[in-house]
């Protein structure tokens, strides 16, 4: 079972250039210190609603990492794993510390804006105003209600 995780991780990690993955662990960086209670769901969907609206916005990828249809919503399922466990990718970047009821992520390293543009970081702004006050659950309902592109894909791959 470890062997499986661990390869499972290496793959992950195989996924991801040295720019892409400084890119995503500057991000989570970015969201970990504007974002209070930052829990791997919340994180989770702010990385999905800067996917997003980025390509909304400007009709191209901000992480160009892949969503998928999970039960609660749109996962990048690399991200979930390392959050889940010990983390490879993001190692040096984040830390999780316990909270009450679930773990925070907090960040580790100071955010080097090396891989970003203006629109890159006005977009991240955005989403934190946004959305960086709502709850987890808030989010969850956010990027599944009716009509939301999550929907629309779960729906036209589950049938909801």
């Amino acid at each position: 079972m470890i062997l499986k995780r661990s390869v499972k991780k290496v793959r992950a990690m195989d996924k991801f250039s040295k720019e892409k993955r400084e890119k995503l662990a500057n991000t989570i960086i970015y969201f970990a210190d504007h974002v209070s209670d930052l829990s791997k769901t919340k994180l989770l969907k702010l990385l999905y609603l800067l996917e997003e609206k980025y390509v909304e916005k400007y009709n191209l990828p901000f992480l160009d990492i892949e969503f998928e249809v999970w039960q609660a919503g749109p996962v990048n399922k690399d991200v979930f794993i390392e959050l889940s466990g010990e983390s490879l990718l993001l190692s040096g970047y984040i830390k999780k510390e316990n909270n009450e009821d679930y773990e925070i992520i907090k960040s580790t390293k100071k955010f080097s804006d090396d891989e970003f543009s203006d629109n890159d970081i006005d977009m991240m702004d955005f989403i934190i105003k946004e959305f960086g006050k709502k709850t987890a659950t808030e989010l969850v309902e956010y990027t599944n209600r009716p009509g939301s592109a999550w929907y629309i894909v779960a729906k036209a791959k589950n049938g909801l």
